[in-house]
Formats: structure tokens, C-alpha cells, sequence
């Protein structure tokens, strides 16, 4: 469409992203958004400008890399596959959500293994809008992919708008969630001389914490982490990607409170 600028899929998630950190914590209630490089958005309100980094924060990241984040894709390839021969079978607005057995993957070669199984325990799905129902395991089994898969649940929705497939994140259990938050902030203060200028009045960062349970979060969660963490950042949040739950960080510079 002529006049209209195409937007990668990083800054898409990136702009949501930003807009629910807005209207979630009301900072700015008016407010422009524009994609930017770096930072990745810049907010505007009154003339002011405020630049913000969006980063994803992963469950297991370390020193040497986010392992979870090759499972998620993986996953997510999963998921897209299963739902487009899904929707090929049926119009019938069904959610699945598949749960994935804790930080799995399985290899390359057996992806089509695993969406054909999907779609054979699919085809129990329920019939009555409104049911649920947890699907069988056996084809799951049969396949030998038990250890990848622990449920899919399905439910029958109104309207013929076809399958949507998505996943079931796993709780945030790890022990070490400061250490990895303040990881990911070391990480961001070496970019953050980069793209300071002197029209962004403040540089904000915003954690989006991937997998996140339906109960209010609690710690070892991030968003609701405790404590003090070192930052150069002039507000650091932390969000779960459906923007109801956050907090901000309490920052400390020099070992001084920010």
C-alpha cells in the first residue's frame, strides 16, 4: 500500500511492547511512539522526549547464551506449522494450548514428527462451544516424543475463524532472578553510551519477562523482584507480555541509591 512503511516483526513487538508499558503504568497518559534504532522507541509527551530499549528477558539466560531462547523458537515453529495444516482440516475457532515439557527440544528432523502428532490428539477436540477438554497423549507417545509434550488442552469457541495454537509458558522457578536481571541490566549499560543524545531528556529500559502464570506474579518472579539493582538507566520496568503485571526496579549507582 503506497505511503505505508513496512515494520519488521522486532519492531512490532517492540512498539506493543512500549505501548503497554504506557498505558499499563500511565507515565505518559498522551503520548507519540516512534520505532527507532537506539534506542528502539522514543516516546514523546509535551515536548519531552524519553528514549526506551525494549529487551526480552529469558528465564535461564547466562553467561554464555539463553538456551530457553532455541527452544522457544523451536516451539513456536511447532506451533506455526501444526496451525496452518490445522486450519486446512477445519474453520472451527478452537484454542489449543500445547504445555511443553520444561526447556525441551527435540531435533530438527523430528519436528514433523511431533506437529503430525499434534494434529492426530487435535482430532479429539471438543465439539460443544464452551468445552474443554485435555487432548489424548497417545499419539504424542506412540511417536516417542512423551518427554517434549506433557499436555494440550482445547476448547471449543464460538464463530469459524479456525484453529489458533499457542503454548503454555513455564513458571519462573529459578532461584537466581536477581543475578540474572542485573545480568541483562550489565549487559544494556554497555550499549547505553551509544545511543545517548542530548535530545532524549531520560533513557528508560523495559524488561519483558517471557512465560508467565495467570495468578498475579510472586517472587522469584521478576516483576516482582525485590531489592536494588546497579543501573545507569534513569527507570528500569519489568513486564510480562500481557502488560497486567509490573513493577519498577529500585536503581542504585556507586552502591548510592538512583
Amino acid at each position: 500500500m503506497e505511503g505505508v512503511v513496512a515494520i519488521s516483526g522486532k519492531k512490532a513487538f517492540e512498539k506493543r511492547a512500549g505501548r503497554k508499558l504506557l498505558r499499563a503504568t500511565g507515565l505518559l497518559r498522551e503520548y507519540r511512539l516512534l520505532a527507532f534504532e537506539q534506542p528502539d522507541l522514543l516516546a514523546c509527551h509535551n515536548g519531552a522526549v524519553v528514549g526506551i530499549e525494549v529487551s526480552r528477558l529469558f528465564r535461564d539466560e547466562g553467561e554464555t547464551g539463553r538456551p530457553q531462547h532455541r527452544a522457544y523458537s523451536q516451539r513456536r515453529q511447532v506451533l506455526r506449522a501444526a496451525q496452518v495444516r490445522h486450519r486446512l482440516e477445519t474453520e472451527s475457532t478452537l484454542d489449543l494450548m500445547v504445555e511443553f515439557c520444561n526447556g525441551s527440544v527435540v531435533e530438527e528432523g523430528r519436528v514433523p514428527e511431533l506437529v503430525d502428532a499434534l494434529l492426530e490428539a487435535a482430532q479429539e477436540a471438543p465439539e460443544e462451544v464452551g468445552e474443554q477438554r485435555t487432548l489424548p497423549e497417545d499419539p504424542v507417545r506412540r511417536a516417542g516424543l512423551a518427554g517434549v509434550v506433557q499436555a494440550v488442552r482445547a476448547t471449543r469457541l464460538e464463530g469459524r475463524e479456525g484453529p489458533l495454537w499457542g503454548m503454555v509458558s513455564e513458571p519462573w522457578t529459578d532461584e537466581r532472578v536477581r543475578a540474572l536481571v542485573q545480568l541483562r541490566l550489565d549487559k544494556k549499560e554497555e550499549l547505553l553510551a551509544r545511543y545517548r543524545t542530548d535530545g532524549v531528556l531520560a533513557q528508560w529500559l523495559l524488561l519483558m519477562c517471557d512465560g508467565l502464570p495467570g495468578r498475579r506474579p510472586e517472587p522469584p518472579h521478576p516483576c516482582a523482584a525485590p531489592g536494588s539493582y546497579r543501573s545507569s538507566f534513569s527507570r528500569v520496568f519489568v513486564m510480562d507480555f500481557t502488560g497486567r503485571h509490573w513493577c519498577e526496579l529500585a536503581l542504585e549507582r556507586d552502591g548510592r541509591p538512583g
